[in-house]
């Protein structure tokens, strides 16, 4: 009997132990929640998983005591990376500032608490001294790096999310179907003049044109697309979305607008660009305002087989510097998901290929020059797609057995084509 006391002692311990903690925890501040009271009342239909993480993401007491720790540890968890290593380095330097003083000072440590010791001495004096500052310095240093660390996170993170209900207590006020509430939305930001709206306007632009591309609003989209890009020194993008503007969705009010600006990005990237310069010109001068009818049967034709932005595809798969092949191919793979069976499809699979392979992205040439043959095997390309990928895996990938197997293939189905001929000679040197 004696023996069960101490159990019952302990269980019934136990018990207020965890009444007590839980009543603790109710009376704990929202912040320390699982959810701060603005989203308790449930997610916006429209929030996406990083906003989520905006809203819940607090700088609070284990951010402080980890940061004193683990340098910059607040600012990387706000995802600022540079701050963050900034820090680091500062942490860095201020201990070994610390260090230094007191393997400097190791063999007269009494200095430290018995400064009468260097009374006398005018030399000692001066080393202690430095040594003094330099450990003085380190912990100033690391003081108020920890302290930047934490508070710049904590602003951070509190502007992020205060845009964060501003953009949706914005959207819960305006009227309109979802996309409408999306165009006001994107106008609002668009006049405001504070840098700190640039990236949300940037996520929220490229989130509309990729839902709503053929949209009535698209064209205003792409020019402030178009112009924030450059103003953030993104220029070869910014320029091709300015002349997916102008081709595609040519609009009398952003036309004008966006030709200065691009004729203004060329201008800018003259040495850069020059082997586009003239090309990019063109194309500028070239394009078409909403008023402009084809001038020719011949062109009217033209537009029914090839629609505008197909136009707009070709001209940029023209371009000879490396990031507009670069942009192309995003451009490209993007039609090709919204239209595979354009009449234009495989020339797009073609110049998408040839670009990959001058970017130094073989694998993924040869992946496209094989969608090419497979999914259109009457295009006059296929030839050269099969060739293409035999070369590639030959000479590129180091696989001459895979490559015999296409140089085959096109022998078996194609032995007249020019391509055939060169097929035959190479599988004469591979044997």
């Amino acid at each position: 009997m004696k023996q069960r006391i101490p159990r019952v002692l302990f269980l019934l311990t136990f018990v207020v132990l965890a009444t007590s903690v839980s009543a603790q925890m109710d009376m704990l501040p929202q912040i320390f929640r699982d959810l701060p009271p603005e989203l308790q009342q449930g997610l916006p239909k429209s929030m996406e998983y990083d906003e989520y993480e905006v809203m819940t993401r607090n700088v609070d007491f284990f951010s402080m005591f980890m940061s004193a720790w683990v340098p910059g540890y607040a600012l990387f968890g706000v995802d600022e990376p540079g701050l963050g290593w900034t820090i680091v380095g500062a942490r860095v330097g201020g201990l070994g500032m610390f260090v230094t003083g007191v393997l400097r000072q190791w063999q007269d440590l009494r200095d430290f608490w018995e400064l009468s010791s260097i009374a006398d001495s005018p030399q000692r004096y001066r080393r202690a001294a430095g040594n003094f500052a330099l450990v003085g310095g380190g912990i100033v240093i690391n003081g108020l790096a920890w302290a930047f660390d934490v508070g710049a996170a904590y602003r951070i993170a509190q502007n992020r999310k205060n845009f964060v209900q501003y953009k949706y207590g914005v959207l819960a006020g305006l009227d309109g179907d979802e996309r409408e509430r999306r165009e006001a939305y994107i106008r609002s930001l668009a006049r405001q003049e504070n840098p700190a709206v640039h990236d949300d306007l940037e996520r929220s632009l490229r989130r509309y044109l990729d839902t709503w591309p053929e949209s009535s609003f698209a064209a205003e989209a792409e020019y402030h697309l178009g112009t924030l890009l450059a103003m953030n020194g993104k220029d070869a993008e910014a320029l091709i979305v300015l002349l997916r503007q102008l081709g595609v969705h040519p609009d009398p009010v952003y036309s004008p607008a966006s030709k200065r600006t691009a004729a203004m990005l060329v201008q800018r990237n003259r040495s850069d660009w020059e082997d586009d310069r003239e090309t990019l010109l063109e194309l500028i001068g070239a394009s078409r305002t909403p008023a402009d009818a084809p001038d020719s049967p011949a062109e009217a034709a033209d537009e029914e087989v090839t629609p505008q932005f197909e136009r707009f595809l070709r001209h940029v798969g023209e371009l000879d510097e490396e990031a507009f092949k670069e942009l192309y191919v995003s451009e490209a793979t993007s039609f090709l998901e919204e239209n595979p069976n354009s009449p234009i499809a495989d020339q797009v699979l073609d110049t998408k290929a040839s670009h990959l392979a001058e970017l130094g992205r073989m694998e993924e040439s040869v992946i496209t020059y094989t969608q090419l043959a497979s999914a259109h095997p009457g295009s006059e390309l296929w030839e050269t797609a099969m060739l293409r990928t035999a070369i590639t895996l030959e000479q590129e990938l180091g696989e001459p057995e895979y490559a015999e197997r296409f140089y085959r293939r096109l022998l078996d189905r194609r032995p007249e084509s020019p391509e055939a001929s060169e097929a035959r000679a190479r599988l004469e040197s591979l044997d």
